[in-house]
Formats: C-alpha cells, structure tokens, sequence
C-alpha cells in the first residue's frame, strides 16, 4: 500500500521503569528484529526496587518452596491472590509450584495437565448434598457426574451426553432422563445410575438432617475405601476423610440440607464471581496478560532457553514477553541443579541483569519486599507540563549531573561486561571439564563393561557347574520338598479352615450388625409416625372444632344468603359455559400448535441425526488416520532399533575378533618363550651327558692301559652288542640323538671283554640320571617256534683273550631289542616279544622323549616341532618272506600309546 503510514508504539504504560529497562536490555540481543524501537516507561521512575533477584537454589524443589514463601509473605501483607502470577518454560514447574503452594494452604489455578492434587472431599459431600436439596435443578448434571466418579470409574462420559441431549429434547430434567435411559437400555452403567437416583429421591423424600445424609452417604457409597485408595503427590500430608468428618461435625448445626448448602456456598460463588486464586501459567498461555506481580522460574541454561528449542531468537522473544507481563513488581529465579545436573544461570540472565550476581534463596527468610507503586494516573500530563520555574543556571548543573551520571553509568556497563564475559568464560570451561569427564566415564564404562563381561563368562561357567552340583543334589532336595510340602500342606489346610471359620464369624456379625441398624432405623421411622400422628390428630381436633362454630354462623347467614347465592349460582352457571366453550377453543388451538411443534422437533431430530452421522464419519476417518501414522511410526522404530541391534552386534564381534586375536598371539609368544626355555635347558642336559661319557671313555682308556685282560665269551660278546643297540633304545625312551659307536676306535685299543662291560655301565648310569632309579635289562625271548627270520644279520667280528693271538673271528653277535630290551636272535627283523621293527628308526620328540610316527611334523603329546623326520621304509612286497613275517606280527604291533605304555614299563 503506497499511502500507508507506519506508528510505533514506544511507549509502556503498564511495566515498572525498572522491568521497561531490563526488556530493552534483552531486546539489544535480537540479531532479527523487523522493527526497531526502543520501549520508554510511560511514568516516572520511583526509588522503589521492582526486579527482585537473580535467586539461586539449590534444586528446582528449593526454587519451588522459595516461590511459594515469597507468595505466603506476600498475601500475608495484602496482596490479592488475583495479583500474582508464576510463569514457567519447563513443564515440571507447574507441579513443583503447586504442591509447595498447596502444602502451605495456597489455593491456585493451574493449566497443566500432569498436575496432581489430593481429592477435594467437600466439594464431593457438596455436590451430593445440593443433589438431595434440588434433584431437578439446572447444575443436577455437574453436581450428578462428580458424584459418579465417587460410585464408580468405569462410567463412559459419552453417556452423560446422550441422556443430556435426550432431557433437552423431550424438555426433561437429567435425573429424570436418566431414570427413563435406564428403563429402556438394559446396560449395567446405567443400572447403577438408576440406582444412584433412587437413592437421591430417597433422601430428598425423607428430608433427613444434613448430618445423618452425610453419614447415610459415607455407608452407600463406601468413600472410607475410596479417599484412602487415592495416591497423592509425596511430601503431601493427606489424612482420608478428615476434612469430611469436620465437615459432618458443622452440619450438624443446621436442622435441613438447603439451609447447610446455603450456608456453604460463599457470596461471591452465589453471586457468580469466582474464588481468587494464584495464577500457574506458561509462558505462551500468558499473552495479552498482566499482572501486578510475576515471578519468572527456571532462568538457567537448558531450560530456558530450552536445549530442544530450534529457534533461539524465539527463545528471547518468550522471556521478553514473561517480563513485560509485570506491572509493580518481577522476580526472577533460577535452580544450580535439575535432575542432579548442574546448570548455569541462562544467558538471557547474563545479558540483562546489571548486577547478575546470584542470591542464594532462604525459605524461612523470605526476600525484603519492594514497597509496590502504583502508576500515577496523571503521569501524562505531568509529562507534557513545561518546568517554567526553573532557571538557566539549574538547567546547566542539572547537565553537568546528567553528564557525570552517563560517565558512572558507563564504568558501570564496562564492570558489567567484564564480569559477564568473565561468567561465560567460566561456564564454557564448566562445559568443556564436563564434556570431557563424559568421555573419560564413557572410556571407564567401556573397561567396566569388558571386565563385567569376563565376570560374567566366569559366573557363567561358575553357574554351569553349580547347576551340574545341583542335578547331583536334586535328589536329596526333592526327598526334603516333598517332606516339606507335606508340612506345608498340613500348616494350609489349618490356616484355611482358620480362615473359613473367620470368614463365617464375620458374616455372622455383619448380619448382627445389619439387623441391629434395621431395628434402629425401624424404631426411629416408628417414632417419627408416632409423632406424626399425634400432631394430625391434634390438627383434626382443631378442625372439628373450626366445622362447628363455622356451622353455626352459617346457619345464622344462610337464611339472608340463600337469594344471592342462587343468583350468584345462576351467574356462575353461565360464566361457566362461556368458560367450557373458550376451554374448547383454546384446547382445539393447542393441540393444533402441538401438532406443528411436534413435526418440527421431528425434522430438527432428523437434521440432528444427519449432523451427527457426518460427525461420527468424520471423526472416525481421523481416528484411522491417526492410527495409521501411530503404526506406521511403531514400525519405523522398530526398524531402526533392528538397525541398531544388528550394528551394535557388528561391532561387538569385531571387537571379540580383536580381542582373540590379540590374546592368540599372547599365547603363542608365551608358548615359543616356553618352548626356547626347554630348549635351552635340554641342550645344557646335552652337555652334560656328553661331558659324563668323555670322562667315562677317558676312565676306560686308563683301565685298558692299566692290562686288564680276560676271556671273551658269548656273554661278553652279547654285552657289546648290547651296548650298540642301547644307543637306539635310549633315543626312543629318553628322546637323546643317537650316539655314534666307537668300534672303530675303541676295537684295537683296548679288549673287547672291557669295552662292553665299560659301554654297558655307561649306558645304564645315564639311563638312570635321567629316570630317577635303577634299571636292569630283561630276559631272553626270541622268534616264536616254526617262523624263521626272512634276512640274515651280517656277521660280527669278535675278538680273542689278549693270550692268544689277535685274530679276527666272525660268529653272529646277539642283540637286544630297543622296544622291550629282550635278547633277539641272530638275523631277526622283528623283536619276538613286542613286534618291533628293527629297520626302521623311531624317531622321537626332543622334549618329552615320546616316540613319534616317521612323517609327523609336531609331537602328538607336547605340540612341540620335530626335527630330523625321515618318511617310514616302503612297505616289501606281497608274497615275500618278509612280508609273511610281518602279516604274522601285524596283530601284535603296539599303537603310539602301547610305544608310551612300554616304554614307562621300561623306565619303571
């Protein structure tokens, strides 16, 4: 519009100077503002203090109590509970507030849907009680459906509606609407309001005192049980039915029900006006309000403005708008901590307050009150008026003052900003010691999870075993449960006939009981009639005696009345007439006007039919709508949380992977540390073996020297045998290499007889070094009876005594076998008594001594690596001669833990 103007409305005549300057001070905040003006207080400023705070509490319960002693000392010093307000942003505010009010007896007005308050029994009795006085009356419905909630929860509020629309249509009152819907729908609800009904007629009918309907009341409608099933808000001191019981004890000053519920209601709530109370308000519900006084809770950060909000600037626009709602006077609080969560004061605070230094809230001390000012009505003209009076030199020092007062005022506003950007350096530090004791917990709860989770494999396992203890003891507690259930059966059954034996005493007394207040009521009812009687009967006396002297005075005036009386007869007989036939007329014409009134009401109850048809579809298309969104919503949760689940699944296996991999690789360098370590200690155990037969072969040396000679026999030849296979059999059962034989050395340097008594001693001092004891070589065995060795042994040459003449003699030398140490005979590949091979080598593991299968890579006892492996000889041909021995003795071949069983025979 081209030729608009544009008027700003500077000026506010509603706030304190002091609430207009702290709202201007928030405005400069605004990064938007469409329009920018600066708001001036429309009257003069006072000397009074109007903002009171900030105040800080401890929690946002203490917050609660402080407001509600600033309130008490308020009203105790006159103020109009209509005059406050409490303004709030957080929604758990409007409780708080309310249960402090209510605990120190101040009634207030709330909004909020989450607030509890402890039930209201004398405006139940009341509502009751105005029932018996007017059944019929225009507020019967409201008083009848608070007395329902009283009888019963289950009622459906959609019934009240359609009985209030059947009284309204056929011009009924709703107890008798409710008498007639009870008698044409068979449904229990309204069974038990029909009854409900009955019992309010009753009353209403017998007039009774106010104080025996509230007794009669308390029996019928069991409100003893009801109040004290109630759950009231905690730190509530609510005593069921004491309020009731004082309420019995004043009703029974008054003889009838209509003059205690008039003496009940107020004259403000007769008249219409309503009680005043205290305002609990939100902040949006408090537009185009005011109020004297206004007390703005909950200005921390998180809270207001809120961590959800996602428009700051109408954050500022709220708290502006809660400021500028006090007219006299502001107070302004907020909570250290909510939840157990420290909080700092709200920015807007820090921004607006010129001394933002917080006052810690005391409940029993309340805050020194302001002395409130009202705003003048003249303040305008006072404004307008011209100082003529005053003089130039005043006019000049009174610019120096305001000179001196801008130059006080920006020190002022410099201190203010230092120590305000001091307070948001100090809040982000908070923040930033916060955000980082979260993480370092959140790192703690990850170790604490992890160790949780090893404690409960390990409870795990625990429990697997204590279940396997308790399928052991299972039969002994079943022994025991069942001698126990049997006591317990016994100890039921004389606690249940206990129990039915109480049960029949206390129907017997309540049966008393009923009788004995029948008998009551009855003889109380008999008095009654007995009184009634006597004063009817009194009535009657009085009225005969009334008939007689009117009779006689009658019949003194019917002589002189007889003439006027007919002519009067005759001019009533024809009034009369008239009247029958107006009578006729009139009734013609009503009933017509009741035809036509009928169909109306008939087309305005289809119309209203039609209306409601539409109205239910309508309402029932949103109810599947909204349905529909509510499921949809429902699955998409639910989706996300499988998500969820199967990511966090994920990750924990990943995470289990590392863990094992990492624990795998500890293992296996422990284990290769174990490993190096036995392998070192053999290899020094090597050593000294090695050192033990040097020596020994040094000491033999100087014997041979020293011309021991003897006589060579078969024995003495077997033992040099002997000696040679040792060496074998102590590779297989010790798990040493195999020593090589100095035949070719020790053959010519000393005797044979010698050389294998000095082998033999030194094979069984080593065998015994390493087993601990004393080991003795084993008897003769041979080839089983008719089987012969397939392959002669070669021929060993043997020596004669140191007499004769050094000549070489070929006879076959005796051995012994490695497995079981028994003599073999001569050309045999196979030992007799165990079945060994004697071709083939044993290979055995260089740590634990175990024999070990020609191609195998690790010990199949200890795990360790071998070393030397050769592949086993090929098997001989089919048909062979040693082929046939070998299917012989393939039944009596020793398995890899015969080879152990053997060998520790050996050992032993």
């Amino acid at each position: 519009m081209p030729n608009a103007r544009c008027f700003v409305l500077e000026n506010n005549w509603r706030s304190h100077p002091d609430i207009v300057e702290l709202a201007n001070r928030l405005l400069t905040g605004m990064s938007r503002r469409r329009i920018r003006k600066e708001m001036v207080p429309g009257w003069e400023m006072s000397g009074d203090r109007a903002v009171v705070g900030p105040q800080l509490a401890e929690t946002e319960a203490a917050e609660a109590e402080w407001v509600a002693a600033e309130i008490e000392s308020l009203l105790a010093a006159g103020r109009n509970p209509q005059d406050i307000a409490i303004l709030y942003r957080y929604n758990r505010y409007a409780s708080l507030v309310e249960e402090a009010l209510f605990r120190r007896g101040i009634k207030c007005l709330t909004t909020n849907p989450d607030s509890t308050m402890v039930p209201d029994e004398v405006a139940d009795i009341m509502a009751f009680l105005r029932l018996v006085m007017d059944p019929d009356g225009p507020k019967a419905r409201e008083s009848f459906e608070r007395v329902c909630q009283l009888r019963t929860k289950e009622v459906d509020p959609r019934l009240f509606n359609t009985i209030a629309s059947f009284a309204e249509a056929n011009n009924l009152s709703f107890l008798k609407a409710v008498e007639i819907y009870s008698e044409a729908v068979a449904d229990q609800s309204c069974q038990d309001l029909e009854q409900l009904v009955r019992i309010i007629r009753t009353m209403n009918h017998e007039n009774l005192p106010p104080a025996e309907t509230i007794a009669l009341l308390k029996r019928t409608q069991r409100l003893s049980e009801y109040y004290k099933a109630v759950k009231v808000p905690p730190g509530v001191n609510y005593e069921p039915m004491r309020k009731l019981t004082q309420l019995e004890e004043e009703a029974r000053k008054f003889k009838t029900v209509g003059d205690f519920v008039r003496s009940q209601t107020s004259p403000k709530v007769a008249e219409g006006q309503a009680e005043p109370l205290v305002f609990i308000l939100s902040l949006h519900e408090s537009k185009g309000k005011e109020f004297p006084v206004v007390f703005l809770t909950g200005m921390a950060e998180g809270l207001f403005p809120s961590e959800t909000a996602s428009d700051p600037e109408e954050e500022r626009r709220l708290c502006y708008l809660g400021m500028t709602r006090a007219k006299d006077m502001l107070y302004v609080s907020y909570p250290g901590k909510f939840n157990d969560v420290v909080l700092a004061p709200s920015r807007f605070l820090l921004e607006t307050m010129q001394d933002a230094t917080p006052r810690p809230v005391s409940v029993n001390a309340p805050t020194q009150m302001p002395t409130p000012t009202p705003s003048p009505t003249s303040t305008s003209t006072n404004l307008s008026k011209p100082a003529v009076s005053e003089t130039q030199t005043a006019a000049h020092s009174a610019q120096q003052e305001a000179a001196l007062r801008a130059q006080q005022e920006a020190a002022l506003r410099a201190q203010q900003e230092a120590a305000l950007r001091a307070q948001q350096e100090a809040a982000l530090r908070a923040q930033q010691e916060a955000a980082l004791r979260a993480q370092q917990e959140a790192a703690l709860k990850a170790q604490q999870e992890a160790a949780l989770r090893a404690q409960q494999e390990a409870a795990l396992r625990a429990q697997q075993e204590a279940a396997l203890k308790a399928q052991q003891e299972a039969a002994l507690k079943a022994q025991q449960e069942a001698a126990l259930r049997a006591q317990q059966e016994a100890a039921l059954r004389a606690q249940q006939e206990a129990a039915l034996k109480a049960q029949q005493e206390a129907a017997l007394k309540a049966q008393q009981e009923a009788a004995l207040r029948a008998q009551q009521e009855a003889a109380l009812r008999a008095q009654q009639e007995a009184a009634l009687r006597v004063q009817q009967e009194a009535a009657q006396r009085e009225a005969a005696l009334r008939a007689q002297q009117e009779a006689e005075l009658r019949a003194q005036q019917e002589a002189a009345l007889r003439a006027q009386q007919e002519a009067a007869l005759r001019a009533q007989q024809e009034a009369a007439l008239r009247a029958q036939q107006e009578a006729a007329l009139r009734a013609q014409q009503e009933a017509e006007l009741r035809a036509q009134q009928e169909a109306l009401k008939m087309q305005e109850a289809s119309v209203r039919a039609q209306q409601e048809a539409a109205l239910r579809a309508q309402q029932e298309a949103a109810l599947r709508a909204q349905q529909e969104a509510a499921l949809r919503a429902q699955q998409e949760a639910a989706l996300r949380a499988q998500q969820e689940a199967a990511l966090r699944a994920q990750q924990e296996a990943a995470l289990r992977a590392q863990q094992e991999a990492a624990l795998k690789a500890q293992q296996e360098a422990a284990l290769n540390e174990e490993a190096a370590k036995e392998e070192a200690a053999r290899k020094a155990k090597m050593e000294e073996l090695q050192r033990a037969q040097q020596e020994e072969e040094q000491r033999l040396r100087e014997q041979s020297e020293s011309g021991k000679k003897g006589k060579k026999g078969k024995k003495a030849q077997a033992r040099e045998e002997e000696k040679v296979n040792a060496s074998d059999v102590r590779d297989v059962a010790i798990g040493l290499p195999p020593q090589s034989t100095p035949q070719a050395e020790s053959a010519f340097s000393m005797p044979p007889a010698a050389q294998a008594d000095a082998s033999e001693d030194a094979f069984w001092q080593s065998v015994n070094s390493f087993s601990g004891g004393e080991i003795k070589p084993g008897g003769k065995a041979g080839v089983p009876p008719g089987v012969t060795a397939p392959i002669p042994q070669p021929d060993i040459p043997v020596y004669s005594p140191v007499s004769e003449p050094q000549v070489a003699q070929t006879r076959p030398a005796q051995e012994l076998c490695p497995g079981c140490s028994e003599p073999l005979d001569p050309g045999s590949r196979f030992c007799g008594e165990c079945g060994f091979r004697l071709e083939t080598k044993i290979i055995s593991c260089h740590l634990c001594g175990a024999p070990q299968e020609g191609d195998a890579k690790f010990c199949g006892e200890c795990g360790s690596k071998l070393h030397d492996n050769k592949a086993a000889p090929a098997a001989p041909d089919a048909g062979s001669p040693l082929s046939t021995y070998e299917g012989y003795l393939s039944g009596q071949k020793p398995s890899q833990a015969g080879w152990v069983t053997r060998l520790k025979k050996i050992v032993e």
